[in-house]
């Protein structure tokens, strides 16, 4: 895997032109789908090209098909495995599939504490990821003063450090790039930045996805 570019980096400064959305994930517990609705955009971004246009209707059946009909959240791993093998209708392209997923990986020695140091990624290698995968998607649960209905509590500006609060909300987000505090994500339409430490306290899991010939 080639080594990443030294802090910071974020794909989407280095490939401008997204636009960030919530896509639906302010009124859905829909993280999941919207965090692959943002990894596709970037996994399919060629400079030049249009860029995939998701849509909100696209993002509510794959949520209401995955959640079987429900309003809860859904499993990461179950629905990358649903990617993987049926895809989904993005941009008005069906059976988007990525070819391939690992994980999830602790980060650090967070999977002593679980554990499961076997799967462990060090901080350099959830870089390197980011940046040769063009993103990592990462498993939180993270704490009950961030939320979605509080933009005081997340966004720029707002860098996720506090590990001092216990772990509450499950979400997953999508990494994007890194600065000198650590990780940098999209959630609720945002930008967000959080530190190592932040993400070694409430990570459950990162994962790698692969690229497929008709993500």
């Amino acid at each position: 895997m080639p080594l990443s570019p030294s802090p910071p980096y974020d794909f989407d400064i280095a490939n401008p032109g997204i636009q960030l959305q919530t896509y639906l994930n302010d009124t859905l517990d829909d993280c999941v789908i919207a965090a692959r609705a943002h990894h596709t955009i970037r996994l399919t971004y060629t400079p030049g090209t249009p860029i995939v246009n998701i849509s909100n209707q696209e993002i509510y059946e794959e949520y209401s098909h995955e959640a079987a009909g429900g309003s809860g959240g859904i499993d990461v791993q179950g629905s990358l495995t649903e990617w993987k093998n049926f895809g989904w209708r993005a941009g008005g392209i069906p059976d988007r599939k990525i070819q391939g997923f690992s994980g999830p990986y602790s980060v650090s020695g967070a999977g002593l504490t679980l554990g499961d140091p076997t799967n462990d990624w060090s901080e350099t290698q959830v870089m390197n990821s980011i940046y040769e995968d063009i993103g990592v998607q990462a498993q939180l649960r993270i704490p009950q003063r961030i939320r979605v209905d509080d933009s005081s509590t997340y966004g720029p500006g707002n860098l996720w450090k506090d590990t001092t609060r216990p772990r509450f909300w499950p979400h997953v987000i999508l990494l994007t790039g890194y600065d000198s505090n650590g990780p940098i994500g999209i959630t609720w339409g945002k930008k967000q930045a959080m530190t190592w430490d932040f993400l070694k306290q409430y990570c459950l899991g990162v994962f790698r996805i692969v690229k497929g010939p008709t993500t």
